[in-house]
């Protein structure tokens, strides 16, 4: 656990973190497969908290596919046929995850700034380096670790542990952040991360004590900052 300091490297997430969906997305498919009246803000929350039912064993009979589509319409409360074809064809869409968060840059920047290492940890197919590229990510990052191209996905500590042998820090000197609460947050604490953060800007997760949630990318700076001054302050004294 960080105690005495900054963290000499952060690890982030980036779908739904750094990269977000776009509800619209959503809503058109629901609209296509014959469900109207569902929100974009609904949609996208529902949807964000479905991502992780994959690694539920219930319901039997369904791939992971399967079960985060039924969660999915579960949360929304509408009839599952039609709502599960509208999730698996958004999954498919290239321009579900298209809307870079507005703070990411800034944020990176400051870090880079400050002399923290960043490294971007993702459950990809394989095309983290290039959707890092594309939305101009990349420059921030001094590497990237994709689950597909590694061969270990979260929460698997060995991608976060790897991570952090490739920034050269130890992973209890280094912070995460994502939005995941089993991917992220659980698979970075088994892996010996000295601050996990979980990114909840829809306020999901209310089970999560409130020191371990950030609302927004900024908060991340006044952390990392607060860590940076207290350790000052006990060099001073």
């Amino acid at each position: 656990m960080l105690i005495d300091g900054r963290p000499s490297a952060v690890l982030f997430d980036v779908g739904s973190t750094l990269i977000h969906i776009d509800p619209a997305v959503l809503t058109a498919c629901l609209t296509r497969h014959g469900v109207s009246g569902v929100a974009e803000h609904d949609a996208s929350a529902a949807f964000l908290l479905s991502l992780e039912a994959s690694r539920e064993r219930l319901p039997l009979g369904q791939d992971d596919l399967g079960k985060e589509a039924m969660r999915w319409a579960q949360l929304l409360d509408v009839p599952s046929t039609p709502a599960c074809a509208a999730f698996k064809e958004a999954v498919q869409r290239p321009d579900l995850y298209s809307r870079l968060a507005p703070d990411a840059k800034p944020v990176l920047a400051a870090l880079r700034a400050s002399g923290v290492t960043l490294v971007a940890v993702a459950n990809d197919d394989g095309g983290l380096a290039a959707q890092l590229a594309r939305t101009g990510l990349a420059e921030f990052f001094g590497a990237a670790m994709d689950s597909t191209v590694f061969g270990v996905e979260k929460p698997d500590g060995e991608i976060f542990r790897a991570a952090c042998h490739t920034a050269g820090v130890l992973p209890s000197e280094a912070c995460f952040v994502g939005d995941g609460l089993i991917n992220d947050l659980l698979g970075a604490w088994a892996a010996g991360i000295g601050r996990c953060l979980l990114y909840d800007p829809h306020r999901l997760r209310p089970e999560i004590p409130e020191t371990l949630r950030i609302n927004s990318l900024t908060d991340i700076l006044g952390i990392v900052s607060a860590a940076s001054d207290e350790r000052r302050r006990g060099e001073i004294r």
